[in-house]
């Protein structure tokens, strides 16, 4: 008993630092790459003769709003390729332990990621709204 606790302990353990790495690799490689489109935004900018308003505007909300989804995407980008695997795999395993009721539960799950994308749908459509206002 003690055995399978300590082992289970080490797994977690494992488990937390690869997550912790895999998101401060995610940050770190989201943070290189803004600073990267920053500089060739701001360097269109200045290369511009006469920079109106509506450019230096354009300039701020890709920074404020464009910024914000192009680290969420490097974030967690891994996460997403890895998903499937480990949800095949917790499925499986669940069944191994539980019986065939596992697979109740697991359809109920996918069943709430088409509400997750009208969630996501509407928050895109408020975000165009909002960016569009700003810019004029």
């Amino acid at each position: 008993g003690i055995f399978l606790v300590i082992l289970l302990f080490l797994t977690q353990l494992f488990r937390n630092i690869t997550f912790n790495l895999q998101q401060s690799i995610g940050i770190h490689t989201g943070i290189r790459l803004l600073a990267a489109v920053e500089f060739v935004g701001f360097s269109k900018l200045l290369r511009l003769t006469s920079p109106n308003d509506a450019a230096l505007g354009q300039l701020i909300t890709f920074t404020t709003s464009d910024h914000d989804r192009i680290q969420d995407a490097i974030v967690n980008g891994v996460m997403i390729i890895g998903s499937p695997f480990m949800f095949l795999m917790s499925i499986i395993y669940s069944a191994y332990l539980v019986g065939p009721s596992a697979f109740v539960g697991s359809l109920v799950i996918l069943l709430f990621y088409p509400i997750l994308g009208v969630i996501s749908t509407l928050s895109s459509v408020l975000r165009l709204r909002v960016v569009t206002i700003t810019d004029k």
